[in-house]
């Protein structure tokens, strides 16, 4: 997670505003240096507001159950009209607090697209907060959810929410390699999953969600849908390989130095998904389901390989066990 002067120094050091960033929406944006407040702008007057003490820091507030509640250095102080809520890293997974009311599934939705943006500029995972948890009474009931295989043209499609459905009674995805139209909203690809798959199948390239049958897709993507972190992806990899979580030195000293032939090896970041099998005592294979191909490559400079690849999350299974 990028520091608060580092976000600043991202946009330039501007002082005042307002400017724009981004295209898919453009978000206005404005900055006091006196009192370190960043203030990222969608229309319909919903906004982010970064508090340098917040972000930087640990503050505390009384969520609307009347509990006091840490917010920070994990979170993001965000305001539509006069009520607030607070995203916070909850263990190992994020949460929603807020000093008033449940968030609805729209102004939720209004976050995303505003994270789209900002995400990498904060350094922090994009959180697809369509499911996500709202510490606080009055949240809203799990919505049913219609997915239907759209045309996919490529290996790893998206997976799209229609925004006209939010807050209906049942919420419509699509599975497709492009936008079904003006109305729909990427919530994520499938290649963490495709990965874990490809890691326990071990079918010869191309290899994608085309493989499936439309049922199957639809399974992934309930998955997917599941998802609000990139710690919930990860846990669900060391689940389906029977792995262990490794750091990137770990995993690259065991690649290097000792991991046997068939050990499988989950590796990513909150943007993209690889996965790695040891194939023998000198190469690995590596998959990357944008293409559905596989690249041999030497053990021997792995770990530049993953941080070329900016992999920061690692599930490993080393054969045998």
């Amino acid at each position: 997670m990028n520091s608060f002067e580092q976000i600043v120094a991202a946009l330039g050091n501007p002082v005042g505003g307002p400017w724009n960033i981004g295209d898919d929406p453009p978000l206005t944006v404005t900055y006091n240096p006196n009192t370190n407040v960043l203030v990222a702008a969608l229309n319909a007057g919903v906004h982010i507001t970064i508090y340098r003490s917040s972000w930087n820091g640990v503050a505390t507030i009384q969520d609307c159950t009347g509990d006091n509640v840490d917010i920070g250095p994990h979170c993001l102080h965000t305001t539509a009209g006069n009520n607030r809520w607070f995203r916070q890293r909850v263990g190992g997974g994020w949460a929603w607090v807020t000093d008033c009311a449940a968030p609805t599934r729209r102004y939720l939705l209004s976050f995303d697209l505003m994270m789209n943006t900002l995400g990498p500029l904060l350094g922090v995972g994009l959180v697809r907060s369509a499911r996500s948890a709202c510490r606080c009474r009055g949240a809203e009931a799990p919505q049913v959810n219609r997915i239907k295989v759209g045309t996919i043209t490529s290996p790893n499609p998206t997976l799209w929410i229609n925004l006209l459905t939010l807050g209906q009674d049942a919420t419509d995805y699509t599975i497709a390699t492009a936008s079904p139209g003006r109305d729909w909203m990427a919530v994520n690809q499938f290649c963490s999953i495709l990965s874990t798959r490809w890691l326990t199948g071990g079918p010869p390239p191309p290899y994608g969600i085309t493989n499936f049958t439309d049922e199957q897709k639809i399974e992934m993507a309930k998955t997917l849908i599941g998802f609000a972190s990139m710690d919930d992806q990860v846990h669900f990899a060391a689940h389906e390989l029977d792995g262990d979580q490794r750091s990137l030195e770990e995993t690259a000293n065991g690649v290097e130095n000792g991991y046997p032939v068939g050990t499988q090896i989950w590796a990513g970041n909150d943007f993209h998904v690889v996965a790695v099998r040891l194939t023998n005592a000198a190469d690995y294979d590596l998959y990357d389901s944008n293409t559905g191909l596989t690249t041999r490559l030497p053990r021997i400079g792995f770990q530049n390989a993953m941080e070329q690849l900016r992999c920061d999350a690692f599930v490993v299974r080393s054969l045998p066990r």
